[in-house]
């Protein structure tokens, strides 16, 4: 809902992207304080490094994006990067072991990349971001968090029951 507000505001206003980016930057960290506010086993980061040392320790670390501010705009404050694109670009930074992304809307679980962006569930710029990782990608539907959990507490995705997540090939 916070993005949609912050679109309906440029709209509105017409702002420029860059404002808008820095908006959406905020918006996601209060997202982010929100989360932490209601589980104390969550640790807030403001970089990698922090998040690689939560992690080391076996925590689970909620990202909040400030050093993705800007003051001019840049790849990072295009109109397409989504939180999708920013997920990835992080995995990619911090070489990561696999990303999960949580959708609100529904989608075939078995759709490949192409499939999702198609479709919508993904934005055609996600791709270019996807294909620089070399993990694996998986997809969740928000009423699947329950084995978003179970990945969480056994770092397995071959014994989910329900088949999710699903790695999501990039075909």
């Amino acid at each position: 809902r916070g993005v949609q507000f912050i679109r309906d505001m440029k709209k509105q206003w017409g702002f420029d992207s860059l404002v808008t980016h820095n908006m959406l930057v905020l918006a996601r960290a209060q997202y982010g304080l929100m989360l932490t506010g209601l589980s104390p086993q969550l640790t807030p980061v403001v970089n990698a490094s922090a998040i690689r040392n939560v992690l080391q320790r076996g925590g689970v670390a909620v990202w909040m994006p400030l050093y993705l501010m800007r003051e001019q705009a840049d790849e990072m404050t295009s109109v397409h990067m989504s939180s999708d694109c920013i997920a990835a670009w992080l995995a990619n930074h911090l070489k990561a072991e696999r990303l999960v992304l949580i959708k609100t809307q529904p989608f075939f679980p078995n759709a490949g990349m192409l499939q999702h962006i198609r479709d919508g569930v993904l934005n055609p710029q996600f791709e270019q971001y996807a294909r620089q990782i070399a993990c694996p990608i998986n997809i969740l539907h928000k009423s699947e968090l329950g084995c978003f959990h179970d990945m969480l507490l056994n770092g397995d995705v071959g014994d989910m029951g329900t088949g999710f997540p699903r790695d999501m090939s990039l075909t």
